[in-house]
């Protein structure tokens, strides 16, 4: 037990959240953390797909039993633990940025994919669910296009994947106090900050269609707001637009 931290690690799960999403009913406290070697059925963000080779990177969910308000802070949280991850990689001089929405972007490639389930009482939530997958130690991804880890970006490194999660997860908790405080403004400006492609010139693709444009920032519900060539600024909500890179 680290500080109010829970860790239960498998050798093998179909998905860490959706195992963890199932301990929830057997009322398992704020903070615990799900872990697995294997996943066999990883989820990503809008029921992507989330393939990791066996024992070499980190796949695991936590609980927060926390009254989120749906409407204004939900779109924070998940700021914020974007910007955790690129802040707690930074400490080994790892600059990363964060591809909107929640996507961990290392050299023009992705490393983590975040997905958070919650559960609602009216308009806050009763509890979130956090499955983080961060590519550690994995060197051979196949075809998958823009696809890193750490081991290929970052030779000089030697990860454990335990404590990887634990350092990770210890820096969560002890950063969880700017939600907490309700430091927003700080945590908003710092996602804008990493946003990747932030004002520069890119490619998207809208309605199976082209188009040149500049991401301008992601507004406070989440929202990607895009400089598109000959049609001005408009705001767009995930899957109604994708970024070519």
């Amino acid at each position: 037990m680290l500080k109010k931290l829970n860790f239960l690690h498998f050798e093998s799960l179909g998905s860490t959240n959706q195992k963890l999403y199932q301990l929830t009913e057997n009322n398992v406290p704020s903070w615990t953390v799900v872990s697995a070697d294997k996943q066999s059925s990883g989820k990503g963000y809008a029921n992507n797909v989330w393939l990791s080779e066996d024992y070499k990177n980190a796949t695991f969910s936590f609980l927060l039993r926390y009254p989120f308000q749906v409407q204004e802070e939900l779109a924070i949280f998940n700021m914020w633990i974007s910007t955790e991850i690129t802040r707690f990689l930074s400490n080994w001089q790892i600059e990363a940025q964060v591809k909107w929405p929640n996507d961990i972007i290392l050299n023009n490639k992705k490393i983590a994919g975040i997905l958070i389930e919650t559960k609602l009482t009216g308009d806050k939530t009763k509890f979130c669910v956090i499955g983080l997958g961060i590519n550690i130690n994995q060197v051979d991804f196949g075809e998958l296009e823009h696809v890193s880890s750490l081991e290929l970006e970052n030779k000089v490194l030697d990860f454990d994947v335990q404590e990887f999660i634990k350092d990770l997860m210890l820096h969560f908790y002890d950063n969880f106090y700017k939600m907490e405080t309700k430091q927003f403004d700080l945590i908003y400006d710092t996602y804008n900050n990493q946003l990747f492609k932030k004002g520069k010139v890119s490619v998207f693709e809208i309605n199976n269609q082209k188009m040149n444009g500049i991401i301008q920032y992601v507004n406070r519900e989440g929202n990607l707001v895009v400089d598109l060539e000959d049609r001005g600024e408009k705001t767009f909500r995930h899957k109604e637009i994708k970024l070519l890179y």
